[in-house]
């Protein structure tokens, strides 16, 4: 989990020099931690103010079935969108799609694999 953290603080200071207007999200990182049952979910997304312009959804399904969809109603910080969901049992060869919508403009999609 701290390789996960240290993993997405070094990519949002990467990505944070390219805060734009309106635009989708530029990625999305994804980590489960078997041990621990957490999976969480990173959506890189710079931004000038994120009160106005924000990653407003994040759905996630596993093996093509609807699992979560959650709303926000402002971003985090200038350089993404994170969140972690507890309790999740996942096991080798789950396909894990995870959808991140942006409240201006655009989407981005990432496919992973439980290995």
């Amino acid at each position: 989990m701290r390789n996960f953290t240290i993993a997405v603080f070094v990519f949002l200071f990467l990505v944070s020099s390219s805060i734009a207007f309106a635009h989708p999200p530029s990625d999305i990182i994804f980590n489960y931690d078997k041990k621990n049952s957490i999976l969480s979910v990173g959506v890189a997304h710079s931004v000038k103010d994120p009160q106005k312009h924000f990653i407003k959804e994040i759905s996630i399904r596993i093996n093509g079935k609807e699992w979560i969809m959650q709303k926000f109603a402002n971003q985090a910080n200038q350089s993404a969108q994170a969140a972690s969901y507890a309790q999740v049992s996942l096991k080798k060869g789950d396909a894990i799609e995870v959808l991140a919508v942006c409240n201006e403009s655009g989407k981005l999609k990432n496919t992973f694999k439980i290995e």
